[in-house]
């Protein structure tokens, strides 16, 4: 029987994990969720396709879904930069900055003397047009070897291509203090904190701060409609009121 065409073809972890990033970088979004989905179905603690998934979804704005998938990614092991990159953007959309910045130092103190990290991170999202975040991931980078050829030319591809803006590392939220504070001795008060732990409780007690992009869009429409049903409101009242007028008059 032959398999529907949405439904991943079968295989092991690994092998439908690179066929999600293949999908993904296609634009073929959907299709690759299901693989890393799979992927994940398959093997639970396959980190990079959890972190992987967790990137598509912060680029979808889906920032509930995109903490979920870090989260668990370190739950298997902490020692994972991208992981802690990937929530730090996810938190500082939100404008949560100290959980964010916790994030951030996080990562540098896992980096400190390999930015790989920071360029494949920031070169996934030069590659899905997110300017902002792949500027700050590049700029991190640099922060830690300012002499880092990848990193410039990251940045240089920025500036050049793609119609994408090139934009200050100061728009991400929280961004710039805690990198430069992250790349240092790690002796700070602030640089030796612990990033919260992601159990279950923790993330329970941010359901009312993560909320996905989109959330924000109904919200206004909401709030669009309610000012409408008060102007018609104001109208019918304003119709009587000349009614009453013009029955006096008479």
């Amino acid at each position: 029987m032959s398999q529907p065409p949405d439904t991943p073809p079968g295989g092991d972890a690994e092998s439908l994990y690179r066929r999600g990033v293949a999908l993904h970088d296609e634009g073929d979004v959907d299709r690759a969720i299901q693989a890393l989905e799979e992927a994940i179905r398959l093997d639970p603690k396959h980190k990079d396709a959890l972190c992987y998934l967790g990137f598509v979804y912060l680029v979808q704005g889906k920032l509930r879904l995109a903490v979920e998938q870090f989260g668990a990614a370190l739950k298997i092991n902490d020692l994972n930069p991208a992981a802690y990159i990937g929530i730090g953007l996810a938190f500082a959309k939100q404008d949560i900055e100290e959980t964010s910045e916790q994030c951030f130092k996080k990562a540098f103190k896992q980096t400190l003397f390999d930015t790989s990290p920071w360029i494949e991170t920031g070169e996934f999202f030069t590659k899905h047009g997110e300017a902002i975040e792949a500027e700050f991931c590049f700029q991190s980078a640099l922060s830690i070897d300012p002499g880092d050829a990848a990193a410039l030319h990251g940045l240089k591809r920025l500036l050049q291509g793609d119609g994408n803006e090139f934009v200050a590392r100061e728009n991400v939220a929280g961004g710039g203090e805690s990198g430069e504070g992250g790349s240092g001795s790690g002796t700070d008060g602030d640089a030796g904190g612990e990033a919260p732990d992601l159990d279950d409780g923790d993330l329970d007690a941010n359901d009312e701060d993560i909320k996905d992009e989109n959330d924000d869009d109904d919200d206004e429409d909401d709030a669009d409609e309610d000012d409408d049903d008060e102007d018609e409101d104001d109208e019918d009242e304003e119709d009587e009121d000349d009614d009453d007028a013009d029955g006096g008059d008479a």
